[in-house]
């Protein structure tokens, strides 16, 4: 995959409001590395995501009590965006598709968008247009 375009499949949107943007990558690809771009707004960002890309909402948990140890215990993203079937297993820092990611969080109160089209679906029923 090294050479090829990649896809931006999950977007974080941190406590602070910053966006941290995480593309798939091949980890058995030496020549293939994790691209992480942080930066930016999430409506700029938006427009990249690929088609079933997720969005991982933390504002909505920066008071909560919990958000820290959580976040200890969470997998990390693997640079997929499916589930499969080790996921389940996987315990703290341990890879996991993005779909397992978002459901993780979304499990704990965050508020989770996927994209369907030129919409963003959240979590919490609302719709967000994608601009182009």
């Amino acid at each position: 995959m090294g050479s090829q375009t990649k896809r931006l499949l999950l977007l974080l949107v941190a406590v602070a409001g910053d966006v941290r943007a995480f593309f798939e990558y091949d980890k058995d690809d030496e020549d293939d590395l994790l691209m992480v771009w942080i930066g930016g707004s999430l409506s700029g960002m938006l427009p990249f995501l690929a088609e079933g890309g997720y969005v991982i909402d933390f504002t909505v948990l920066a008071d909560h009590p919990w958000l820290v140890r959580w976040a200890n215990e969470a997998p990390v993203f693997g640079g997929w965006l499916e589930e499969r079937p080790g996921d389940a297993q996987a315990g703290p820092s341990g890879e996991v598709g993005a779909a397992f990611l978002a459901r993780y969080w979304m499990e704990r109160g965050a508020r989770v968008g996927w994209r369907q089209g030129d919409e963003l679906r959240w979590s919490d029923g609302s719709v967000k247009l994608i601009g182009r």
